[in-house]
């Protein structure tokens, strides 16, 4: 084998083995966000409509009285355009969220985050393993 089409062949590997990181790694980024979303306490949906899910930089403000499906949607589209080197910021800035975090809601006695945190390696596990078959 010549030494171009090493590589050649060890660019292409290169590529393909990023596009599954990338790939993996929005997979993570969205099982992330569901979780947190679909454990945030429900009254009024309020705090579940909070969550925003920016590339880059935190989002400034809140944004007012969301439905829970627009921050679910912002959440798919940011882990379908994660790139490597990319920023992912999952905030909710409802002025009571930390309350909630903090286990006030007998719906989430143990918060939102904390919990979904905790299964981070898990969840890249387990789309790291997907991405093997």
């Amino acid at each position: 084998m010549s030494a171009r089409k090493f590589q050649r062949q060890l660019a292409a590997f290169s590529t393909k083995v990023e596009a599954d990181v990338e790939d993996a790694i929005g997979e993570a980024i969205l099982e992330t966000g569901v979780r947190i979303i679909e454990r945030t306490p429900v009254d009024t949906g309020r705090a579940r409509g909070g969550w925003q899910t920016t590339i880059g930089s935190a989002p400034s403000a809140a944004e007012p009285d969301r439905d829970p499906g627009d921050a679910r949607g912002e959440l798919e589209q940011a882990a379908r355009s994660f790139q490597l080197g990319d920023e992912v910021h999952i905030s909710n800035a409802v002025e009571y969220i930390g309350i909630l975090e903090d286990g006030n809601s007998a719906q989430a006695p143990q918060g939102m985050v904390k919990v979904t945190a905790s299964e981070w390696p898990a969840i890249v596990e387990a789309a790291v393993r997907r991405r093997r078959r």
